[in-house]
């Protein structure tokens, strides 16, 4: 087959466009530091690369999921605890009571100290996080007691758990219901009442210092199952997090270039361009034998 000029200048252009569109690919995954651009540069790949990202997109959502109920039970902590400091404070209060020693005077300044412990406690019963009441069970937005007189104290959320789901097939509860708060304070009442009383009745102070032990020991049970449920979701918020490195380290498999070696292959094709270039330059320049003859 006779070679024309013409077949050789276009032979050797096609050749140039190839390589420059080469080193055009090099240089976008260079700057953009993916392997691909468009699902169709490779199929393969960006159909992986998307189902891991999906992947990586639930995970994250459990993961805000099991943070915002640590925070929670965070919260819920820190109104127990001073809960039960408080209710221990009474109880020495009403020990101290007890004494022969002690007159009415005494009797009724600690009485004073317990119903300022009643306001205090309370208050802590109304504690929230993030605008939303702790104690309230659904009725998040609710103040959920009221001290409608000195002896009643009114609940007014109601028995509901909150759950989250911080996986698939695992769910916890947040929140710590009202009954178990209701009680602790009515001892507190009960306990000052009963230092007031007049005359003094030592049967009924040493009643409600029996109820009010009680009541701290189902607080601190609560305060131990509390506990207990933020210790599983922070060891399940260190599972999700290995998970999201590991999907996030697979995702970067699947779409990200490595630059020294895209780097590396950039200036390979560029050497291989000048070349073709050099080469193609002096055949096209080739018109005739008698150039060859020169």
């Amino acid at each position: 087959m006779r070679i024309t000029q013409n077949m050789m200048t276009q032979n050797a252009i096609r050749h140039l466009e190839i390589n420059r569109e080469r080193i055009a690919d090099f240089q976008m995954q260079i700057a953009s530091g993916k392997q691909y651009q468009v699902v169709s540069d490779n199929p393969g790949l960006a159909t992986q690369a998307m189902l891991l990202r999906s992947q990586t997109g639930m995970v994250q959502t459990y993961l805000d999921i099991a943070q915002a109920a640590d925070d929670w039970f965070s919260a819920n902590e820190l109104a127990l605890s001073q809960l039960v400091n408080l209710g221990s404070r009474a109880l020495t209060l009403g020990y101290n009571g007890v004494s022969d020693t002690q007159g009415e005077q005494e009797r009724r300044t600690f009485a004073d100290e317990v119903d300022s412990l009643i306001r205090q406690a309370i208050d802590l019963g109304n504690s929230s996080h993030k605008d939303n009441y702790l104690f309230s069970g659904h009725r998040i937005l609710t103040r959920p007691f009221t001290l409608l007189d000195p002896n009643t104290v009114i609940y007014n959320g109601d028995q509901e758990q909150i759950q989250v789901k911080t996986s698939p097939d695992t769910s916890t509860t947040l929140n710590i219901n009202g009954d178990v708060l209701k009680p602790f304070f009515e001892a507190l009442i009960e306990l000052r009442n009963a230092l007031q009383s007049e005359p003094f009745d030592r049967a009924r102070l040493i009643n409600a210092i029996g109820d009010l032990t009680t009541q701290l020991e189902t607080l601190k049970t609560a305060r131990s199952a509390n506990g207990a449920r933020q210790r599983q979701i922070r060891a399940q918020i260190d599972f999700l997090g290995q998970a999201q490195a590991e999907l996030k380290a697979l995702l970067s498999q699947k779409e990200d270039v490595n630059i020294a070696e895209a780097i590396s292959m950039l200036r390979s094709q560029e050497t291989t361009y000048q070349a073709t270039l050099e080469v193609t330059r002096r055949a096209i320049s080739v018109t005739s034998l008698f150039d060859l003859l020169r």
